[in-house]
């Protein structure tokens, strides 16, 4: 033993700086996860508000409000709404809960495995990726999806008592089966793609059921019995409603034609994929994760597979949608999130246990957790602290931080003010841009279930390969405008300009020229009132100027 006074033996001063170490983890997360709830609308959210608010007022998901992500998603808007009023804090509020529940199954999952440290490292790490995404990428249905994943593998992976009989093992298993299962089922309906999560716990069960080969089939019909379920219940629903054959037609035919027409060479994919690693700090993480991913091999070699293809899953699912937005990468979150804890933990105890190789096994963890934390390292939004807590930033001036040149959030409000002003709570409007939630933030009905032009303009986009079948299917949803548009004029018609975006490579006043059955109503029966922003706001001829 050493004979160096105990204050400055390695133990304890790994145990102090493990604790530093986790005083300064658990404060960035913090800062971070409260900082959230002061995050303002993006487009997506505000896409997702919009359709929760048609459900409360007795629509249906995509019979009545067109939207690409799965029915979980709308419902998940209009219950959190419906139980915390209309705006954007319920929903943050709810995505911050759903964090600290995924952060409570890494630690479950993790700390029977590698300790307490390791635990809480891998949720930290976890909670610094996906606050990493900023305003714009959380609160979206891909992490939620993610988290059912890690969820599902953490019920899998549960440290069962052993049991004096087989048969009660048996019925143990099997009904961790059909949770996991249904957890991923659920994802799906969040969205579609994130059926690919179910390869995990499908994995996991085939590993683990190596010796006795005779459980595998059965093992895996209960996974996937579990996985039917919710989707049963969902799609009877739909059907109850009305709304199935729309959500079919988009899903299906919309979803699976757009994202076939893309045509990426091998570089791009690359490059892309860099670019999203950079910009959410992935490479360190990948690193530790490999890393752990080795050791944990020698001990579970079911539940490294299940991690392991759970963020492979993640990656292909980015990939497959040949579209990089930084919230498409979150469904790999969090497996490499437990996988990198184990990491940060287990890693220094590889160095020698004696001499030097002491102090570096004692700090190395702490170091090694940090410097994650560091590369995940997550905005704090002080300024949502300036504006909401200390309220030394105006509400307004703070809002016009989050604006960008195709999404001011500022216009936006100044016109959805103009709309609310302008017209009756009964009367419709439209809003011909990407930006449903103007209709939202105004309280007004859509003309259509069109709340944004996306679907019947894509089949204009010069870089996708648009097939007959889409420009049948843009044709289809182009009549139905207009039809909707003939049966109830709207009060009031708002008409975006210089509003490009990654999606939409024309504005959209020049997607108006391309639709001229549309257009040559608005012509007709409408002047135009005034301009704010980058929108002309036209009134009914028939309509005295407000």
């Amino acid at each position: 033993m050493s004979g160096a006074p105990i204050g400055q033996r390695p133990e304890t001063v790994g145990r102090v700086w493990t604790a530093v170490a986790s005083a300064i983890m658990l404060a960035a997360f913090g800062v971070a996860a409260v900082g959230s709830l002061f995050y303002p609308f993006g487009r997506d959210q505000g896409i997702f508000a919009w359709v929760g608010d048609q459900i409360l007022a007795g629509g249906v998901p995509f019979r009545d409000a067109w939207d690409q992500k799965g029915p979980a998603t709308h419902y998940t808007y209009a219950l959190v709404q419906l139980a915390f009023g209309r705006g954007m804090w319920g929903i943050r509020v709810f995505d911050l809960l759903a964090v600290l529940a995924t952060q409570g199954a890494i630690i479950a999952l993790v700390r029977p495995r590698a300790g307490w440290f390791a635990a809480l490292t891998g949720a930290m790490i976890f909670g610094g990726l996906h606050y990493r995404l900023n305003d714009w990428n959380t609160a979206q249905p891909d992490a939620w999806g993610g988290m059912l994943a890690l969820a599902a593998i953490a019920v899998l992976a549960r440290p069962r008592r052993r049991l004096d009989t087989g048969g009660a093992r048996s019925v143990g298993a099997a009904r961790a089966d059909l949770v996991a299962g249904a957890l991923i089922g659920l994802a799906t309906l969040y969205k579609a793609t994130l059926a690919v999560m179910l390869l995990p716990p499908l994995v996991y069960a085939i590993a683990e059921a190596r010796s006795n080969r005779r459980r595998i089939i059965p093992r895996a019909l209960a996974i996937g019995a579990g996985f039917s379920l919710p989707l049963a219940l969902g799609i009877a629903c739909l059907a109850a409603q009305g709304g199935l054959e729309a959500f079919w037609e988009i899903q299906w035919t919309f979803n699976r034609l757009v994202h076939g027409g893309y045509s990426h060479p091998l570089s791009t994919h690359l490059h892309a994929l860099h670019a999203v690693a950079l910009r959410c700090g992935l490479y360190l993480p990948l690193l530790i994760a490999g890393a752990a991913a080795a050791l944990l091999w020698r001990r579970e070699r079911a539940l490294t597979l299940a991690l392991v293809t759970a963020i492979g899953a993640g990656l292909f699912s980015l990939i497959a949608q040949r579209q990089y937005f930084l919230y498409h990468v979150a469904p790999a979150f969090t497996a490499l999130a437990a996988l990198a804890g184990i990491g940060a933990a287990q890693l220094p105890l590889r160095l020698p246990g004696t001499g030097r190789g002491r102090w570096a096994r004692a700090v190395a963890g702490p170091a090694l957790a940090l410097a994650l934390m560091w590369e995940v390292r997550p905005p704090f939004n002080i300024a949502g602290f300036r504006s909401y807590v200390f309220r030394s930033l105006s509400v307004a001036a703070y809002r016009a931080q989050f604006g960008r040149p195709d999404f001011p959030v500022s216009v936006h409000r100044e016109v959805a003010d103009y709309i609310r002003e302008a017209t009756r709570s009964d009367e419709s409007v439209l809003v011909w841009a990407f930006e449903p939630l103007i209709v939202y933030l105004a309280d007004r009905r859509q003309v259509s279930r069109f709340g944004f032009h996306y679907p019947l303009t894509a089949c204009r986009w010069p870089w996708l390969a648009a097939s007959a079948s889409l420009s049948e299917l843009c044709q289809a949803y182009r009549a139905e405008m207009v039809a909707a548009f003939r049966a109830h004029p709207p009060a009031v018609v708002a008409i975006a300009f210089d509003d490009t975006t990654i999606l939409t490579p024309r504005s959209s006043r020049d997607e108006l020229i391309h639709f001229p059955e549309l257009r040559g109503l608005i012509l007709d029966q409408y002047v135009r009132d005034t301009v704010i922003g980058n929108f002309e706001l036209w009134r009914r001829a028939d309509r005295q100027q407000p």
